[in-house]
């Protein structure tokens, strides 16, 4: 079997993997856009952090049955935002240990993300980017800043939406090399593929059902009349591109991502 998602799916998708209770249910996951730790990167949130009332009106939940309780509706004002939650039991830690440790489900991944993520997000300002970097980069701000500057507010619009990219992009790229580590087969692709509609538009949709559905049939998306896919690792650790634009994420960006993430797990293993 073959579990597949897209942002949210995706992120259950990757969360499964890491789950001990998915052993031996599925042998291949396929995430889109997001995996484990969502669209940023932070630890993941407990179920008692999740719960926190946020307002006068709230009251935190202590059990199942008030969980049950309730409409959907308060759920959905209740734990908006939450994300995937360590549990204790159906995910038992914060995956990102998980999957450092190398404990997570032996399956096989077909992994990405694209090239313009994060444009739904609206404009943002120099000040307000400068400010939201230094808070959430400390010492390393001055080193991010120089990748993704903000001398003005449509800079500032254009670093953000770029960071939020390449920040999914090294996601993805973590799960791929995390399972390739654990001795499973990983591929990582990279969509640039812009509307309107393109003379090989066609031939790109049959191109991405064949590579999915060869990935879900056998764990090798290649097939007979389509480019080779390299697996990831297999004397290639950079995306395929999949799309007309031949852009890729820039390793020396990604390589910032790496520094802070070391700073986040340093802090899950204290």
């Amino acid at each position: 079997m073959t579990i597949f998602g897209e942002s949210a799916g995706a992120a259950i998708s990757a969360g499964l993997a890491g789950s001990p209770h998915a052993a031996g249910l599925f042998r291949r996951a396929i995430s889109q856009s997001v995996a484990w730790m969502g669209l940023g990167i932070a630890p993941m949130r407990t179920r008692q952090q999740a719960e926190q009332p946020t307002g006068r009106s709230r009251a935190p939940l202590v059990s199942l049955a008030e969980l049950r309780a309730k409409s959907a509706e308060e759920i959905a004002r209740m734990l908006s935002g939450a994300g995937m939650i360590v549990d204790g039991w159906i995910i038992a830690q914060d995956e990102s240990l998980t999957f450092a440790q190398g404990r997570q489900q032996p399956v096989d991944v077909l992994v990405g993300s694209n090239k313009d993520e994060g444009t739904f997000a609206g404009n943002t300002t120099a000040a307000a980017w400068t400010n939201r970097v230094r808070q959430r980069w400390g010492d390393l701000a001055d080193d991010y800043l120089k990748l993704y500057s903000a001398d003005s507010d449509e800079a500032a619009t254009r670093a953000s939406r770029m960071a939020f990219r390449d920040e999914l992009a090294w996601h993805m790229r973590l799960d791929a090399r995390l399972q390739v580590k654990r001795g499973n087969r990983a591929y990582w692709y990279f969509f640039t593929h812009e509307p309107p509609y393109a003379p090989d538009a066609r031939n790109l949709k049959a191109r991405v059902s064949s590579y999915w559905v060869n990935f879900a049939r056998a764990g090798d998306p290649n097939g007979k009349g389509l480019p080779r896919w390299p697996a990831f690792g297999a004397g290639s650790a950079v995306s395929t591109i999949i799309g007309e634009i031949k852009e890729a994420p820039d390793p020396q960006r990604l390589a910032m991502y790496d520094k802070l993430y070391a700073k986040i797990l340093a802090g899950l293993k204290e």
